[in-house]
């Protein structure tokens, strides 16, 4: 909620930023004794500040606000009398009722949504949002009890306790612009304080990369950004942080239990918000503590609109409760929700598919605005620190990784770039363990922070610009990358000849989102991949057929080498009618084969492309007459290359041991994207399995060359 501190983490490195700001603007300054005076008051500060927020949030535990609190007073008292109250109630003809009660943006307002036997039904669920008992599924009854509500001023309505105008001011406004008319407009303080605070100039939408971390953020997030400037300088001078941000959000306590976790969020047992906050949480939980880059894109409102956006949201963040949906009634689905209900002429959220996807909804709206759009980007803090890393002399890495470990290394630095890394990564390393450093840790970061202090040296990142970090990076916005469904369709001409297997055969392949790990693209993280609810059917002879249904496969590739030392790993989940130590189908097996593999490995980034090694584990379940299962470790070695910005090499093999059999099998694929839609793709395959069993009577292996094209959309 607007002003309300969630996380003192954010807020305390957002604090010590600006002080190390201010130290560098002294140090261009030539009187050393004020430099010193301030150094000192600043380091007063920051001690302050730390007691400030660590010490309540430590003791006192977090504090959630009640939807029934404003963020500007801890209560809020009736109006006084002195307001006269409108006679009677505003009386329209019901044929002009019924058509004002069912134009769009009355609708939008409560998300209205049409059943599928035709009805009305809107998706809030908190009764307070209604003047009418009826409003939840009848428009016209709740317009109706709207004329009255606010024909007078005396009644309170919503959590504020507050005059119909003073907690309903959009649908005040929008009422009597459709109507030709005006009520009575009440004082409204807490509202005026509200607009006043945001002083919305612009907004922008704003897309959260994937979050390895938590399956509900695989695929992105998005939120609004409220900005106070008109013009797009804020980055340089850091005013984007003072903003504020509004996203919709799952009420959603930590779960021990990951699959009731996943199954209240399939199935909307979350309830979910729209909440107001600092931009600068926003930064510090996703840039710094998930370590996720930020791309923004400006929403094109007129300053009539930005304004009604305010007094819609005052509506909606004190009064409105929905059910949140990971997959399609979720974060983005919410926001582009709410900005219908601003652009009237908006037609966004009919055009999503069951899965809505963030990056979709943004590419939706750039669609919709037509015009060029300026793409705006935040770089992780992650990103920060391996750029610096990477951009530190040989002899500067040797004293960055030896004082990372060692306070006596940290109060020997010298110079400014290799102080400046180090104060970044234990920023990212804190927020890694949300501020439970060990002992020694915080008496290296404490020595970091009074190095930066102390020195006078300039760094040579002090003017790193975001832009800088994006063109060294090679990065995109992931929204204009392919889309994310893909179907393919391929030839498979056998190289086998002395066995019966057929000379070709034909597949199809659909996933319902995908980013495969053989296709590169600049907007999509180049050394992960995900897949998910896809099928695959492979004609081989006659009635026979391959098939598989994956739900989901996921593979990210990491530096072992970088700062952080991470490790590489993948995950998939498929079922088959055939078996992992099969090379093909057995005439006499109609058996589903469940197959999961979890891979955990070593790898390393190469100047385009990556270099990985995986241990695997392999379990498969099938019921031949009774259970049966098998568990088979197994290695991976993988080469991932890019000469060019559409090409890409990847060469895997993979062998895989069980009951004195071995499974081998080694894949080298090209392929080509066109367009940013379509991609074609030449692949060798080699696949055996022995010893055979002898029941089966399957060949010694099978060699294999595929073609295909795969369609994005």
């Amino acid at each position: 909620m607007l002003g309300t501190y969630k996380n003192p983490c954010a807020v305390y490195h957002f604090a010590i930023q600006l002080l190390v700001f201010k130290t560098n603007q002294i140090k261009m300054k030539d009187s050393t004794k004020i430099k010193t005076r301030i150094q000192n008051k600043i380091i007063l500060i920051f001690f302050v500040l730390k007691i400030f927020l660590f010490v309540p949030h430590f003791v006192f535990g977090k504090t959630y606000p009640t939807k029934s609190s404003t963020p500007f007073s801890s209560s809020i008292s009736p109006f006084s009398s002195s307001i006269s109250p409108f006679s009677s109630s505003l009386q329209i003809p019901r044929e002009q009722l019924d058509s004002f009660s069912h134009s769009p943006q009355w609708l939008r307002l409560f998300q209205y949504e049409k059943t599928f036997f035709g009805k009305w039904k809107s998706a809030i669920h908190s009764t307070q949002y209604f003047f009418s008992e009826k409003g939840f599924d009848d428009p016209g009854a709740e317009m109706q009890a709207a004329l009255s509500a606010f024909s007078q001023t005396t009644t309170l309505y919503g959590t504020q306790k507050q005059p119909a105008a003073c907690v309903f001011p959009a649908r005040k406004k929008i009422l009597e612009n459709l109507l030709k008319t005006s009520f009575p407009s009440p004082s409204c303080p807490d509202l005026k304080q509200w607009q006043n605070t945001l002083e919305v100039k612009n907004v922008y939408l704003v897309f959260v990369g994937a979050y390895m971390g938590n399956p509900a953020s695989l695929l992105g997030h998005s939120f609004l950004r409220l900005s106070k400037e008109k013009e797009s300088t804020e980055e340089k001078s850091g005013q984007d942080l003072l903003s504020y941000s509004v996203g919709f959000l799952a009420q959603s306590q930590s779960a021990s239990n990951k699959m009731m976790y996943m199954l209240k969020g399939l199935t909307g047992g979350f309830p979910g918000f729209y909440e107001i906050e600092p931009h600068y949480m926003k930064v510090g939980l996703y840039n710094n503590s998930e370590s996720r880059d930020l791309w923004e894109i400006k929403v094109h409102l007129t300053q009539e609109q930005m304004d009604l956006l305010v007094l819609h949201l005052w509506e909606l963040t004190f009064n409105a409760q929905f059910n949140y949906y990971f997959l399609d009634e979720n974060c983005s689905f919410r926001l582009i929700k709410l900005l219908e209900a601003i652009q009237p002429e908006m037609n966004i959220s009919s055009k999503l598919s069951q899965i809505v996807l963030p990056a979709e909804t943004v590419r939706e709206v750039m669609k919709f605005q037509s015009d060029p759009t300026t793409v705006f980007y935040r770089p992780s803090i992650k990103r920060k620190i391996q750029y610096k890393v990477d951009n530190l002399s040989p002899e500067q890495k040797k004293l960055f990784f030896k004082a990372k470990s060692s306070v006596k290394a940290t109060e020997k630095l010298k110079e400014s770039s290799t102080i400046d890394a180090l104060l970044d990564f234990w920023i990212y390393q804190n927020y890694q363990v949300q501020t439970h450093l060990e002992k020694a840790q915080k008496e290296i970061m404490t020595a970091t922070y009074k190095q930066m202090a102390a020195n006078e040296q300039t760094s040579k990142y002090s003017l790193l610009s975001n832009e800088a970090l994006r063109q060294y990076f090679s990065l995109k916005p992931p929204f204009l990358s392919h889309p994310p469904r893909v179907f393919s369709a391929s030839w498979n001409q056998s190289l086998n000849e002395k066995d019966n297997t057929p000379p070709s055969t034909q597949s199809l392949s659909f996933r319902w989102g995908a980013h495969p790990f053989w296709v590169s693209d600049l907007g999509r993280q180049d050394t992960s991949s995900v897949e998910y609810l896809g099928f695959d059917l492979e004609h081989k002879n006659k009635d026979r057929y391959h098939w598989q249904f994956l739900l989901l496969q996921i593979q990210s590739i990491e530096d072992i080498l970088s700062f952080d030392h991470s490790w590489s790993w993948q995950l998939n989940f498929s079922a088959k009618n055939s078996s992992w130590f099969s090379t093909t189908l057995p005439a006499d097996d109609t058996s589903i084969h469940i197959h999961s593999t979890v891979s955990g490995g070593l790898g390393t980034l190469l100047p385009k492309g990556a270099l990985y090694s995986l241990l695997q584990i392999h379990n498969e379940i099938w019921n031949d007459n009774k259970v049966k299962t098998l568990l088979a470790p197994g290695i991976l070695l993988g080469l991932k290359l890019r000469p060019q910005e559409k090409i890409t090499l990847v060469s895997e093999g993979s062998q895989s041991w069980w009951n004195h059999q071995y499974r081998f099998h080694f894949e080298n694929r090209f392929s080509y994207l066109i367009k940013q839609n379509k991609v074609i793709y030449l692949s060798y395959l080699n696949t055996k399995s022995s010893p055979q069993p002898t029941s089966q009577k399957l060949p010694p292996g099978s060699h294999q060359l595929e073609m295909g094209l795969g369609y994005f959309f």
